[in-house]
């Protein structure tokens, strides 16, 4: 099931909202939700929700980051939290570690941090997008942004001369004299 199906079903969004989006086919799950949530469409404890359902595990919400404990947050470092794009946020009634995860499904990543956490985690699902702003915001973590650019640089431009195609450099003398 996707994540689409799973807001259409619990009627946060409609098709007509879904097709005002350009190219919702093509989109990642992630994508799609992020630009429902710039579009106003949706909010992002509502994505957490639908993620919730998506995983079968509880969703994060911007409460339970305002009530995040600042005491587990230093038992993980900013690389640990960012690399396994997760965060702790309280002890839970069961005596375990509530922890925002982008992927509460990956058990790997689950075992890691009940050893660096000393604890039992109790996974909740939070969008890419969430974990960045409270990187951001939680741990003084720049938010990588991307223009979708990644440029490759020649083997000239390595060597400190222009990165520019031959028939981009400035004419000769020779082909100036020619043109006159």
């Amino acid at each position: 099931m996707r994540l689409v199906e799973i807001l259409c079903e619990r009627g946060l969004i409609t098709l007509a909202q879904l097709r005002g989006l350009v190219g919702p086919a093509n989109l990642s799950d992630d994508q799609l939700a992020a630009d429902l949530v710039h579009a106003g469409a949706i909010t992002t404890d509502q994505l957490a929700v639908a993620l919730g359902v998506l995983h079968g595990v509880p969703p994060a919400l911007e409460s339970d980051f305002a009530r995040a404990d600042p005491t587990l947050r230093k038992r993980l470092r900013a690389h640990q939290a960012a690399n396994f794009r997760s965060i702790p946020l309280f002890v839970t009634q069961s005596r375990r570690v509530a922890v925002a995860m982008v992927n509460p499904a990956n058990h790997k990543i689950v075992e890691e941090l009940a050893f660096v956490l000393g604890a039992s985690i109790e996974p909740m699902v939070v969008s890419e997008m969430v974990m960045a702003h409270q990187l951001e915001v939680l741990f003084a973590m720049p938010r990588r942004r991307t223009t979708g650019f990644n440029p490759i640089v020649s083997a000239a431009g390595r060597a400190g001369l222009p990165d520019r195609p031959m028939s981009a450099a400035r004419p000769s003398s020779r082909s100036l004299k020619q043109t006159q």
